[in-house]
């Protein structure tokens, strides 16, 4: 008996509805997973979409939504989307922080005893502007650049276009577009991380993005 209680509030999607989020995933990876559930075409890249089921901290469990439960919901992919565009920035708030921070918390989680914040942020003053944009549990994180308005509130913040390099389906790597010479380099360094050290289906994809303040506009690079 236990199992029909525990579907129960999936057979209804106003029941779900404040509940879905999305996430983003390559699309030429996932081509077999994309032909059994719901999705939208964004740039290389599809949204996807997913059902909360709990919720601590920073872990959280979610399911995937198919395209069954397109059918028994009987929703269109856009009230899908509109969904999770309203709930994801406030289930699963985004977090810019700089490079230097990221570094030093890292740090601080390997080698409390010796840390000193002020010292490593310190040291790291001069590494050059690199920020990284995720949600607060750090997972899915790289589905923040769809939220509303984030990309023109970045740009306003660091008063730049910016390149974002997604080094994981968690996360993604910020630089100002004036500090970006060379990109064919760091294009060249996004490959080598995700052949080398990003687990193959953590990858989200191969391409650097580019926001254009200017146009509002996010486009492959």
């Amino acid at each position: 008996m236990g199992m029909v209680t525990d579907i129960k509030p999936y057979l209804n999607f106003d029941s779900v509805r404040k509940n879905i989020v999305y996430r983003l995933i390559n699309t030429e990876k996932n081509a077999d997973l994309l032909e059994d559930i719901p999705h939208m075409e964004f740039l290389d890249l599809s949204i996807v979409f997913h059902c909360m089921v709990s919720q601590e901290e920073t872990r959280y469990a979610t399911i995937q939504v198919h395209n069954l439960h397109m059918k028994l919901w009987d929703i269109s992919v856009e009230e899908l989307y509109q969904a999770a565009k309203k709930n994801t920035p406030q289930i699963l708030p985004y977090q810019l922080k700089s490079m230097a921070e990221v570094l030093c918390e890292l740090e601080e989680t390997e080698n409390p005893e010796e840390y000193d914040y002020d010292r490593c942020m310190a040291e790291l003053a001069d590494s050059g502007p690199m920020y990284v944009l995720s949600n607060k549990s750090v997972v899915e994180g790289a589905a923040c650049m769809l939220y509303p308005d984030i990309m023109r509130d970045i740009s306003d913040t660091i008063d730049s276009s910016f390149f974002m390099i997604p080094s994981s389906v968690h996360e993604l790597l910020i630089l100002p577009a004036e500090t970006l010479e060379g990109w064919e380099k760091v294009k060249n360094m996004l490959k080598e991380i995700n052949d080398t050290q990003v687990e193959p289906e953590e990858i989200l994809s191969y391409s650097l993005y580019y926001y254009d303040r200017e146009e509002g506009k996010i486009s492959i690079y």
